[in-house]
């Protein structure tokens, strides 16, 4: 699912092993909700360069968690 308004974009998708307290963690470097995940697809930086993107253009990216659907919402300050 994916929203635009005037000065917010957000996107949604399913996230049914995700846990309120990965949330706290999520936009850290290379981590990963599932530690065992050793597969070389995937570094763990894309959540934290997409912050850190969206702070040098003036937006801010956040990310809650509600009965089991994963929601990030980019706007402006």
């Amino acid at each position: 699912w994916v929203g635009v308004d005037t000065d917010l974009i957000r996107v949604a998708n399913d996230a049914p092993d995700l846990k309120e307290t990965d949330l706290e963690r999520m936009f850290e470097r290379f981590w990963r909700a599932d530690a065992s995940r050793s597969g070389t697809g995937h570094s763990g930086l894309g959540l934290s360069l997409a912050r850190q993107g969206a702070e040098m253009l003036g937006l801010t990216l956040d990310a809650n968690l509600t009965d089991g659907v994963l929601h990030f919402s980019l706007r402006k300050g």
